[in-house]
């Protein structure tokens, strides 16, 4: 999500409307940041699929950490709230979940918040191992 990628992203727009064919987007990403997702593909969210990295809270929150002036911060949250922010600004979204074979006692735990999140977003989150 560098800014090297919206140039490209206004280049490919400015290509398909000379050619007339609209192209959709891809986009996997960690879910750090909405603001940066929303600044590249605002106008182009119709035809953007979002795919969010995210195994379950109590994953994340061992395994994709960020540490900051030597202090750990879980990131489960981080990406919860960007998940958020996607439902709210009518994003297409899913979760891509890789489950360490070290973790598998929390999958019980990780497909509760699945069927939640799938609840609270009235879509079908798969978790796959």
């Amino acid at each position: 999500l560098s800014k090297k990628l919206k140039t490209l992203v206004q280049e490919i727009e400015k290509l398909s409307l000379k050619l007339n064919n609209k192209v959709t987007y891809d986009l996997l990403t960690n879910g750090s940041s909405f603001q940066l997702i929303n600044n590249i593909f605002e106008n182009y969210k119709d035809r953007l699929n979002v795919q969010v990295s995210y195994d379950g809270k109590p994953i994340n929150d061992i395994d994709r950490i960020i540490i900051k002036k030597n202090k750990i911060i879980p990131t489960s949250n981080l990406i919860l709230k960007t998940v958020e922010s996607l439902y709210k600004y009518n994003y297409n979204f899913h979760f891509k979940s890789t489950l360490n074979i070290q973790y598998l006692n929390l999958v019980p735990e990780v497909l509760k918040e699945f069927r939640e999140l799938s609840l609270k977003y009235n879509k079908i989150f798969r978790y796959s191992v």
